[in-house]
């Protein structure tokens, strides 16, 4: 535009550009004309489009929901978390995602993307589908904290984990399996911790608790909709995925994490944490349909 002048400005930048273009060349190669919905990347926001497609489910307003997140890697992005000294490494220790390790120093950025489809439980079996899972509940909140912080005291995610036990209609003791968002920071990973111990108490120690980080690292606003995809995949498969790269027992991360390999067992509920910077959390309950 400097050396050329206005026209030499290409008028498909902006579809090209835009974030909700996703969304919407996926309505346009699907076929769906129902409400086309976008936000940028976001924790919180991620959360939201999960509520706004079941608000929509529940008012008749649509039959089925196709929600989910994509995630590019970006030079600038990776350059920003760099400079704030939270990419592994940051210390001494090797490059690696290590959830709730004693030597974890930092997250491993990835991209991808995960889709799920949500639809009522009479809409799936008149349709004789597959279904996975039955989403009970799901919780969001902020802590009101810090612009890029979290409240260390963990309060905040164990409101939001109480928040989607109870709308589940469950009590802490009833869930076979945590589903973590430890992504390897450590006082993120921390906050996590201590809001699962908050929760959950004596139960803290039957509950088994998993991350999926060290194998996918993090995918920023994909790692919710990524969690659900693995959650009902657990269910279905009566199969908890191990914490990979978990070596070394950090005592400020109390838990019973599955580590060196699977656990099979059978699974009736399965809670869902995610957090990041911000106080951005969200918590969700899956449950087996069987």
């Amino acid at each position: 535009m400097f050396t050329e002048g206005p026209d030499a400005v290409d008028p498909l930048l902006f579809s090209q550009t835009v974030f909700n273009a996703p969304a919407s060349l996926l309505s346009i190669k699907l076929g769906i004309y129902g409400p086309c919905i976008a936000v940028p990347m976001s924790k919180g926001g991620v959360g939201s489009i999960i509520v706004q497609a079941i608000n929509f489910l529940n008012l008749g307003i649509i039959d089925y929901a196709l929600v989910g997140a994509a995630e590019e890697l970006s030079h600038l992005v990776r350059e920003a978390y760099y400079h704030l000294g939270v990419l592994s490494p940051s210390d001494d220790y090797p490059e690696g995602s290590r959830p709730f390790d004693k030597t974890r120093n930092g997250f491993v950025l990835s991209e991808g993307a995960a889709f799920v489809l949500l639809e009522k439980y009479e809409t799936a079996k008149t349709r004789d589908v597959n279904i996975y899972s039955e989403l009970c509940s799901i919780s969001l909140c902020s802590d009101g904290y810090k612009l890029a912080d979290c409240d260390p005291s963990g309060e905040a995610m164990a409101w939001v984990i109480n928040k989607s036990i109870e709308n589940a209609g469950v009590e802490p003791k009833e869930i076979d399996c945590i589903l973590s968002s430890a992504s390897s920071l450590k006082d993120l990973d921390k906050i996590e911790a201590k809001g699962i111990n908050l929760v959950f108490t004596n139960d803290t120690n039957k509950c088994l608790v998993t991350s999926i980080k060290g194998a996918t690292e993090t995918l920023s606003s994909v790692d919710l909709f990524l969690s659900i995809i693995v959650g009902c995949l657990t269910i279905k498969n009566k199969v908890i995925p191990p914490t990979i790269n978990y070596k070394y027992k950090d005592p400020e991360c109390e838990l019973n994490i599955t580590k060196d390999s699977a656990v099979y067992k059978n699974i009736n509920y399965l809670l869902i944490t995610d957090c990041f910077w911000g106080g951005f959390y969200s918590s969700v309950v899956l449950k087996s349909i069987e």
